[in-house]
């Protein structure tokens, strides 16, 4: 709503987000509202760098927010966003056949933003695709080329990845027909590597009994958040990303925005007393969310080092974990914490934490749990040579 009822002024405004360093939206003398993302490489006493990540309208603010935390992702790695846009345009208007890396890259860029889950469709694309495909030229590409990534995922136990990256490579074939980068895309007839599952089973009386009791003992903000999704039958996106100013207690409405519901439509969702009574005791902290992780002034982080190639934690087997104590007081989002790891050719990771304010450290040293083969251990240490974790705030 901000975003939309801020006025042009004589020069330029801008509007910065609470939640993710550095992103906002600058409104120009005309009238023009572009989402941007402000950085540093290396941190405090470097240049700050200005990366525009696209205008209002084509874009919602959620799918701004969305491709600014891929951003910050990057950042942290020590990639630079705006660098690494300049090497792609340079690369996509050199001469010869173009490789499908420059123009994955450029349909992340422009389609991306245009779909309901454009970030989990750009994830793919450089999860899946951009590693394998990147310098291959598109008029090389074949059917058995997706085939053999697909088939990977199948035999890998994991159909349904199969099917979303089915998805999103005919995307990509027919969107290289429409800029006539291609004739006819390669992919066109290919058939879906699985069957979509559709979900039937429901949680029985005693099991709601027994979900309902457990998000009492885990409280605030999951707890309460999976009650909500019990009460309300909404989409756990929909619940987890809402906002105090959605609801309406005296009307008890909660009201979806369009650019936050699956049919990009407002939706009205009537609340019954038993969520209204959740709601009015939950604390509210100066952000716009109901349900939060972090909140200003806090004075220590926990660290909790996992081991597994899941998007979801609690799908990883837990090694250790610590708190990194006595960092410095500030605003949520601005405390700095650098996270590396190391692993030795025996297994053993070394995890350290710091406090680039205060050089506050701790660290954990994880000796091998037995879960990992040999040529597991001796993988990851070749992969990982010299990196660092993202970080964890």
């Amino acid at each position: 709503r901000q975003v939309d009822s801020t006025q042009p002024e004589a020069k330029d405004v801008f509007l910065w987000d609470t939640d993710i360093r550095g992103f906002g939206l600058k409104i120009t003398p005309a009238g023009t509202k572009t989402y941007l993302l402000q950085y540093r490489m290396g941190g405090r006493g470097h240049p700050t760098r200005r990366y525009t990540i696209g205008p209002h309208g084509p874009l919602t603010p959620d799918e701004a927010r969305n491709m600014a935390l891929e951003l910050r992702a990057k950042i942290a790695k020590g990639i630079d966003p705006g660098r690494e846009r300049a090497e792609v345009r340079r690369k996509a208007l050199a001469g010869g056949p173009k490789a499908i890396g420059p123009l994955a890259e450029l349909f992340i860029q422009r389609e991306c933003p245009r779909l309901a889950r454009g970030a989990d469709v750009a994830s793919v694309v450089r999860r899946e695709i951009l590693p394998n495909w990147g310098d291959v030229s598109i008029t090389d590409l074949r059917k058995r080329d997706a085939l053999s990534l697909t088939d990977t995922l199948v035999d890998a136990g994991k159909p349904a990845a199969a099917l979303k990256l089915y998805e999103v490579i005919k995307r990509i074939g027919n969107w290289l027909v429409e800029r006539d980068e291609l004739e006819v895309s390669p992919f066109a007839n290919m058939k879906p590597p699985a069957s979509k599952v559709v979900r039937d089973r429901v949680l029985s009386r005693e099991e709601t009994s027994c979900l309902w009791s457990a998000c009492d003992q885990v409280g605030y903000p999951f707890g309460a958040l999976v009650q909500l999704l019990l009460l309300t039958g909404q989409r756990r996106n929909e619940v987890a990303g809402m906002r105090w100013l959605e609801i309406d207690f005296e009307a008890r409405e909660w009201i979806i925005p369009g650019h936050r519901s699956k049919n990009d439509k407002l939706h009205l969702v009537p609340l019954t007393v038993p969520v209204l009574s959740i709601l009015e005791l939950l604390p509210r902290f100066d952000g716009p969310h109901v349900f939060t992780t972090t909140k200003d002034e806090q004075t220590a982080v926990k660290i909790r080092v996992l081991q597994g190639d899941s998007a979801r934690a609690t799908d990883n087997h837990l090694l250790g974990e610590f708190v990194l104590m006595d960092i410095r007081r500030a605003p949520k989002g601005e405390p700095e914490i650098d996270v590396s790891f190391e692993i030795d050719a025996n297994g053993i990771v070394s995890v350290s934490a710091r406090d680039l304010a205060t050089d506050g450290e701790q660290s954990i040293t994880v000796n091998a749990t037995g879960t990992l083969r040999d040529e597991e251990h001796e993988r990851i240490v070749a992969e990982n040579e010299g990196n660092e974790l993202p970080q964890e705030k």
